[in-house]
């Protein structure tokens, strides 16, 4: 009664409503005589007789408070209006929610009053658009901080009722900041993208299996340590006891839970030294001290990768500085990963992302489904877009692994990026990683990741150019011609080679070899022509099947009355025109094939005599 006020630009905005005969009222939770006080102080009982100030605490017994939506369904009548031609202005989730509930038409969210602090605005404004207080998840379709945007807001709704249909159509041009509810929403893969901690994990894994790889000496450990990390990176740990079981099988060696489980069958004792000394890198007791505590090596993997990547988990490069872009760009993120909780909480709190990701934002395939979803199966993914209230189609995935990115195309995610940059992947294998990746190779359609970036930083630029693709509402996403670091795409093209005679200078030789089968079976040619015909006989065979060259002397034999090539070739005495085998099988020397009357016997037609010899030359 002494200190209320009214924000700045209400009075002018309710004399522009007024001026434009735009009808008004109040839709309160709080009770009379409170507000109509209020009114009073603050200046605005012109605008607000008490016949159009409506309270969900004094105008209904029981009261209904927001998000109850009878205050305004009451407010809409007393306007005669039908909800749905309304436009509801809220500061808080309740009111929103109240407002959904109502089926208002339209649900402007307001953040500029001064219980909102200038650092709060953008934060408050998303959660306004979040829809948390409504039965169907409906937010404030926009969110304000100077109130005397309004009008114009107001003008596009009308014009919006007038088309009977479509989108309504904002100004371009607002006097203070606006928001609107984010078109997209990023779901990140954690290990090996967020989280520099592929490679930590995977040498846990390793040295946990290091002394259960059979033929392998303990000198030889740290040198086999570096294929095994990058054959394995993205695997389950179930996976990778399921190879060395293999290989142990092979050997007569039983399987790695017996021999984890019993100390004197068949462990590699000599590698223990070698082990225990990695093992206290990562902050982890002796392999003898550890055995004990677990009842499986599966257990102890999972128990004591929580442990080491509590200590050494890093953000990879760049990460920070794109959550905090894409936070100032009011885009949404979540974590969507198959690795389990505790893990990946830690691993979040010892990279120093836990301002970005609350527990509620960390989404596990493992850990948030009974039985555990991995991927690729899409269900976390699904999960992770739920969360943020937003179909799969508009959300973005980034990751680093086959699976993972199987995983998003399995749930009909809208871009899959790739990401090369962590520490797992060495430098010489960024290209192919990333081929691997666009390849699809875990999805059910044989979807890959649309484009594959080294730098993070590139991120916040493709999220931009993705929220342009969905506004536009179809086309090519048309992504930055410039980036930080290098991104590969999918190949738009691939060249389909032909081999003899393009790839390989072969066609002259095979047909020499063509040649020289059959010239002991031309007609009317004498030995000392037979070097002269090579050359027409190529030219005009050139690129055809030896069974039509066998045709062609065959119709030349046939007119002179003899017998036909085969014949000739399996009848020593048939028409063998002896005189040209001494240059035939100086000619066959050249090719390395042995004289043409000792193959002979080893082929019982010329045409598998002619593939077997064409192979040899």
């Amino acid at each position: 009664g002494k200190c209320a006020e009214a924000n700045p630009g209400v009075i002018k905005t309710l004399e522009a409503l007024t001026a434009a005969g735009v009808p008004f009222n109040i839709a309160t939770t709080s009770g009379k005589p409170r507000v109509p006080v209020c009114v009073d102080t603050a200046g605005l009982r012109r605008f607000f007789p008490d016949s159009k100030i409506h309270s969900g605490e004094s105008d209904f017994d029981p009261p209904r408070f927001k998000p109850d939506p009878n205050v305004y369904l009451k407010a809409a009548a007393d306007e005669k209006m039908p909800p749905s031609s309304c436009i509801a202005v809220e500061d808080s989730a309740s009111g929103v929610g109240s407002a959904a509930n109502a089926k208002i038409g339209l649900i402007v969210g307001y953040v500029g009053s001064s219980h909102i602090p200038e650092s709060q605005k953008r934060s408050h404004a998303a959660m306004l658009m979040k829809g948390t207080k409504s039965k169907d998840g409906r937010g404030a379709e926009l969110v304000i901080t100077n109130m005397e945007d309004l009008p114009a807001i107001v003008k596009c709704f009308q014009e919006h009722l007038s088309r009977k249909g479509g989108e309504i159509i904002f100004p371009k041009v607002f006097n203070g900041p606006v928001f609107f509810p984010p078109k997209a929403a990023v779901l990140f893969d954690f290990d090996g993208t967020l989280g520099d901690t592929e490679t930590p994990a995977m040498e846990v894994a390793y040295w946990e299996l290091a002394p259960y790889l059979p033929n392998v000496s303990a000198d030889k450990l740290e040198e086999e340590k570096v294929p095994f990390i990058q054959h394995n990176a993205g695997r389950a740990f179930e996976h990778m006891i399921e190879n060395v079981n293999e290989a142990r099988a092979k050997e007569g060696l039983p399987d790695v839970e017996t021999a984890h489980s019993s100390a004197g069958v068949d462990l590699n004792e000599a590698a223990v030294a070698v082990v225990d000394a990695a093992r206290s890198r990562f902050g982890l007791v002796k392999l003898a001290d550890a055995k004990p505590r677990y009842d499986s090596l599966l257990t102890m993997q999972k128990d004591e990768t929580v442990v080491a990547l509590g200590k050494c988990a890093e953000a990879n490069p760049g990460v920070i500085k794109t959550l905090e872009a894409l936070t100032a760009a009011g885009v949404p993120f979540n974590i969507a990963t198959t690795s389990g909780k505790p893990r990946v909480p830690v691993c979040v709190d010892t990279a120093g992302l836990r301002r970005f990701f609350p527990d509620s934002k960390i989404h596990s395939g493992e850990s948030d489904f009974d039985p555990p979803r991995f991927k690729p199966d899409p269900n976390v993914y699904l999960k992770a877009a739920a969360d943020e209230k937003m179909p799969p189609s508009s959300c973005i995935a980034v990751e680093d692994s086959a699976s993972g990115v199987g995983s998003a195309a399995n749930a009909k995610i809208g871009l899959i990026v790739g990401y090369v940059g962590s520490s797992h992947i060495p430098e010489s294998q960024k290209r192919s990683h990333a081929a691997m990746l666009m390849k699809g190779t875990k999805s059910k359609d044989g979807r890959g990741a649309e484009l594959v970036i080294t730098n993070m930083e590139d991120l916040p630029a493709i999220v931009k150019c993705f929220q342009e693709h969905l506004s536009r509402k179809g086309g090519e996403i048309i992504f930055p011609k410039v980036f930080n670091g290098p991104v590969f795409f999918p190949p738009k093209a691939a060249v389909l080679f032909d081999f003899d005679g393009t790839l390989g200078d072969t066609e002259t030789p095979a047909m020499e070899v063509a040649y020289w089968e059959l010239a002991p079976y031309l007609p009317n040619v004498s030995a000392d022509k037979l070097e002269e015909e090579k050359v027409p006989f190529i030219q005009h065979n050139a690129g055809r099947a030896f069974e039509h060259m066998i045709e062609n002397v065959n119709e030349a034999r046939a007119k002179e009355g003899l017998p036909d090539v085969e014949t000739a070739h399996s009848s020593a005495g048939v028409d063998l025109n002896e005189a040209a085998v001494a240059v035939v099988d100086a000619a066959r020397s050249r090719f390395g094939l042995v004289k043409l009357a000792d193959a002979k016997p080893r082929y019982d037609s010329l045409l598998t005599m002619q593939k077997d010899e064409t192979v040899v030359a």
